[in-house]
């Protein structure tokens, strides 16, 4: 679904079906359940500077990189064409009032790097073709309306380092390539409504300290591989920081100590696992 601007309507095209045929929807704000007077101003204003963006925007443009930082006018970010654009480097970092975001062409965006972080009115992201993306650190950091993460091609990523910290209305992670990442700290850190983690390729993953620090509601950790960790200390900080997370009740770590790479193993600090008795009522698998 793609949004774009004219005249004084959202107009909104759906393409469906095999052949992919399309179709277009004008909405005005009272096709929506509004009246003039209900309407509010910054939805007003924000209509108005979105058609401004698409009635000036440069087709050929190359770089986006800090293109809209900082912008608290941005509400509705219009229908462009981007596929030259290699660079959308901090384009909407810190843009708080900015709730839609359209399906952009990123065919050939290789930074992303601060793209959407503090972007705490975002609840939607379409998905991103990522293809040439080798790093997405503070991507969508505190992006806290964000309910789910859009479809991502991570395969050619190398850097996740706080991609997903801070949101806060993220409940679930879908499958990600992730077979070229080795930094992953504080990826998903003080995601609070986060409550499983399904199997992610992280056989390179190097670095994953506080990964899932403060993540409260966290109840199941599957699948890490641990092949290429250099030492493994510290055990309970090493995915959830210095404080130790009550929640997760399930952890599988694959592949430990299976590379020569891994040369520490150290387990002092992994409070209360193994199987639950009478001394270990809370005891974790």
């Amino acid at each position: 679904m793609d949004l774009f601007y004219k005249g004084d309507k959202i107009h909104i095209l759906i393409t469906a079906g095999e052949e992919g045929e399309t179709s277009k929807v004008g909405l005005d704000f009272g096709q929506i359940g509004y009246k003039e007077s209900d309407v509010p101003q910054l939805w007003k204003d924000g209509m108005e500077y979105a058609k401004e963006i698409q009635e000036n925007w440069d087709p050929e443009v190359t770089t986006l990189s800090r293109k809209f930082e900082g912008d608290k006018n941005l509400v509705f970010f219009p229908m462009v064409e981007t596929g030259m654009v290699t660079n959308m480097e901090s384009c909407f970092q810190n843009c708080s009032s900015l709730t839609i975001i359209p399906d952009l062409n990123t065919e050939k965006v290789k930074k992303l790097d601060y793209c959407f972080d503090g972007c705490s009115s975002l609840a939607i992201v379409p998905p991103m073709n990522t293809e040439k993306v080798t790093s997405m650190y503070y991507s969508f950091r505190n992006c806290s309306a964000l309910g789910s993460i859009p479809l991502l091609n991570t395969g050619n990523m190398d850097v996740m380092y706080s991609t997903f910290s801070g949101c806060k209305s993220l409940t679930s992670i879908p499958e990600l390539n992730m077979e070229k990442v080795s930094d992953m700290r504080y990826c998903f850190q003080d995601c609070n409504s986060l409550t499983t983690v399904s199997d992610l390729n992280t056989e390179v993953v190097i670095q994953v300290s506080s990964c899932f620090s403060n993540c409260s509601k966290l109840k199941r950790i599957e699948g890490f591989s641990f092949k290429n960790m250099p030492s493994i200390s510290s055990y309970s900080g090493f995915f959830f920081g210095y404080s130790a997370n009550t929640s997760c009740s399930y952890m599988l770590l694959k592949d430990i100590g299976t590379k020569e790479a891994c040369t520490t193993l150290d387990f002092t600090y992994a409070r209360a696992w193994g199987i639950a008795d009478t001394d270990n009522p809370d005891a974790r698998q």
